[in-house]
């Protein structure tokens, strides 16, 4: 059994071979799976769990699924759009194995410059857009991420659900991982058709428990990190 599994939804085929090839480059020390979620059946490789979408669900019904075709006691939610860095992995690990039970690493994103992506709260709690926890950090935080959520979203839930469960979201300060935030048609599509959609759903669970004194609008509760 690998200790980590790295669930990766992708529907761009260059950039999940590109991913897969880039954590066997960088990490390949790291004991780790990568749970591919995608329409391809020509990805493979000895760490690789190759899992069929032959329809399109979204990123979280993608990642859902990798969690559920997945081994390791810990996990890492990923995009085909980020890049890992040398031994990225065996640092989160060693981070997220010195705090209880429920607790979140969040990874240190910077773009293809070297600038550093700011992360974000919401209600005032850190979130992980990208992050690291064990099987006992979901579980007692009610679950992994939510099903109601297509693209956006699940993540500052999950990390919520954390916050409210006496757990908590922590940066690991020594380490990074890559975005490439160019945009593409695919991500067009998604932030036009989704975003506003996953923000009601959001908004709908959280904000009369949450929202005291604040608009209900996502730019309101979705704030940047200081």
């Amino acid at each position: 059994m690998p200790e980590l599994s790295i669930l990766l939804p992708s529907l761009r085929r260059d950039a999940a071979r590109q991913r897969i090839e880039e954590f066997a480059q960088t990490n390949g020390d790291t004991d780790y799976e990568i749970v591919l979620v995608s329409p391809f059946d020509d990805l493979r490789g000895d760490r690789v769990v190759n899992v069929p979408e032959p329809e399109a669900c979204g990123s979280v019904a993608g990642t859902i699924t990798a969690y559920e075709h997945s081994s390791a006691p810990y996990l890492a939610y990923w995009s085909d759009d980020v890049s890992p860095t040398p031994r990225c992995l065996t640092r989160m690990l060693d981070f997220v194995k010195g705090k209880p039970a429920p607790f979140i690493g969040s990874f240190r994103v910077r773009d293809l410059a070297g600038r550093e992506f700011p992360h974000r709260t919401v209600y005032g709690r850190l979130y992980a857009d990208w992050g690291c926890l064990s099987r006992e950090s979901i579980d007692e935080a009610g679950g992994f991420f939510d099903a109601g959520y297509r693209v956006y979203w699940a993540d500052p839930d999950l990390s919520l659900r954390t916050w409210l469960n006496n757990g908590c979201v922590g940066i690991c300060p020594d380490e990074w991982i890559e975005r490439n935030d160019i945009a593409d048609p695919l991500k067009e599509s998604n932030r036009t058709c989704h975003f506003l959609q996953d923000a009601e759903v959001f908004l709908d669970r959280w904000h009369a428990q949450m929202g005291d004194g604040l608009k209900r609008a996502w730019y309101e509760v979705n704030k940047e990190y200081s």
